[in-house]
C-alpha cells in the first residue's frame, strides 16, 4: 500500500462541532416554509452537502420555490445556534499533534466560513494557508474534484492521501478520488458509512493509530453522534 503523504480533513463534525447547528438550521427554516421532515430526516439529507442540493431537496418538498433570503437566513440561524457552541471536535487537537504528516482542510463550506471556524476553534494556525473550498475549487462532494485539487496542490498522489469525513456525500468523494477514506461517526450513520467499505471510528483519539494503519487491517468502529449540515 502506498504509504501516506497528506491527511485530508472535513471541517464541519471532523475539525469543528458544527454539524448539529447546521442541520438544525436548516429543518427549522424548511419548516417554516412547509416541509414535512424530521431533524433525524433531516440529518441524512442535509449532512456534507452543498447548500444549492439542500434547497432544492427542500423545494421538493414544498412544491415550490423557497422564498428570497432563505440561504441567508440558514447560515444567520446557524451561526446564532454555534456562536455560544463552537469548539474543537473531542480529542481532534490531540491527534493531530501526533499525526507526522501535512495536513489541509478540505470543505464544502466557503472559504470565510471555514477560516471563521477554525479561528473560533484555535486550529486556524495550524490550517492557514491550507485550507480549501469547494466554492474556490468548483467541485462539491461527492464529486472528487476538491480532492483531487488538493492533493494537486501538495504535489501528492491521490492513492497517498487519506481522508477523513463525517458524511455520505463526503466519503463517497474520497472513494472517487482513490484516497484512503476513513469514515467519523456513530449510530446509523456510522452504518451508512461503512456501508460505503471504509472503516468507521468514533474517537479522534484514535486517528494516529488508523492513518498509519494499512488499508483493510484497521478496527471499524461506531461513532461519535454527530448531525448532518449542509455548506
Amino acid at each position: 500500500m502506498t504509504a501516506a503523504e497528506l491527511l485530508v480533513l472535513d471541517l464541519d463534525g471532523v475539525l469543528v462541532e458544527s454539524q448539529d447547528a447546521e442541520s438544525r438550521a436548516l429543518w427549522e427554516l424548511a419548516g417554516r416554509a412547509g416541509a414535512a421532515l424530521t431533524l433525524q430526516e433531516a440529518e441524512v439529507e442535509f449532512r456534507g452537502k452543498k447548500m444549492a442540493d439542500c434547497v432544492t431537496f427542500v423545494e421538493g418538498l414544498i412544491g415550490a420555490p423557497v422564498e428570497d433570503g432563505f440561504v441567508a437566513a440558514v447560515r444567520a440561524r446557524c451561526e446564532e445556534l454555534t456562536r455560544e457552541s463552537m469548539r474543537p471536535v473531542d480529542g481532534v487537537a490531540d491527534a493531530l499533534e501526533r499525526i507526522d504528516l501535512p495536513m489541509c482542510v478540505a470543505s464544502s463550506s466557503p472559504a470565510a466560513i471555514i477560516e471563521q471556524r477554525l479561528r473560533a476553534t484555535g486550529l486556524w494556525a495550524r490550517f492557514a494557508g491550507r485550507a480549501f473550498s469547494a466554492y474556490e475549487v468548483g467541485s462539491w462532494k461527492p464529486d472528487p474534484g476538491l480532492f483531487l485539487h488538493t492533493a494537486a496542490a501538495f504535489g501528492v498522489a491521490p492513492a497517498a492521501c487519506v481522508v477523513v469525513e463525517d458524511s455520505l456525500v463526503g466519503v463517497r468523494a474520497g472513494l472517487a478520488a482513490g484516497m484512503r477514506t476513513l469514515g467519523y461517526a456513530d449510530g446509523p450513520y456510522a452504518d451508512l458509512l461503512a456501508a460505503e467499505g471504509v472503516p468507521t471510528f468514533d474517537d479522534m483519539r484514535q486517528l494516529p493509530r488508523l492513518v498509519s494503519t494499512p488499508a483493510g487491517t484497521g478496527p471499524t468502529g461506531t461513532g461519535h453522534g454527530g448531525t448532518g449540515g449542509a455548506r
